[in-house]
């Protein structure tokens, strides 16, 4: 959705990852703001090669393979029986994990060869808030939760009422809900005295 148009800047509120309040603002309007999901990856790229004299003489199976890359938190490894009938046929099954899910198995030689690299593309997955202007992204921030206002200039957010006040910044932004619950509990009083 596009905000401020016409407009020389937005403010957003919106709750951080950490659960802290954050207003930010941008000189760049209009803007249009998506908040979604984004998966969790991996923090570390791991490289699995395969070494050693009996790498032609054993057979990959299913989606098993002798040499991948996998973007994951961490592996382990466990010994597997050899394959094959061939004596020199021995491999180790690496299971590799996010958090403490598995997302790939490799079953490679004993010597395979593993090496690692952190992840330039780590998430810790959760909603993201991103602010884009004229289709290019300016702002991206992990959010508790996707619910954020926005206001253009010195306005109020939609569902608030723009009320004067002396000190800085000369106005204030009131909840149009507190005030029909004002009003609606007033009424109430006024009834039970005319009743009364």
């Amino acid at each position: 959705m596009l905000y401020c148009e016409g407009k020389t800047k937005a403010i957003i509120k919106y709750v951080a990852s950490s659960g802290q309040e954050i207003k930010h603002e941008f000189l760049q309007v209009p803007i249009e703001i998506d908040c979604a999901d984004v998966p969790r990856t991996g923090r570390f790229i791991y490289t699995v090669r395969a070494s050693g004299y009996n790498f032609g003489t054993c057979t990959p199976i299913g989606d098993r393979a002798f040499g991948l890359t996998v973007v994951a938190d961490s592996y382990a490894i466990s010994s597997a029986p050899p394959l094959g009938g061939y004596e020199t046929c021995i491999f180790n099954d690496y299971n590799f994990y996010i958090a403490t899910e598995k997302v790939n198995t490799f079953l490679g030689t004993s010597d395979a060869i593993i090496t690692s690299i952190a992840n330039p593309n780590y998430s810790p997955g959760g909603k993201y808030l991103t602010i884009k202007f004229q289709g290019s992204e300016i702002f991206k921030t992990q959010v508790k939760n996707c619910d954020y206002s926005v206001t253009c200039d010195d306005e109020c957010p939609e569902g608030y009422l723009k009320c004067v006040i002396p000190e800085y910044p000369g106005y204030c932004c009131i909840p149009c809900d507190d005030i029909k619950s004002g009003i609606i509990g007033i009424t109430a009083i006024l009834k039970g005295i005319n009743n009364g």
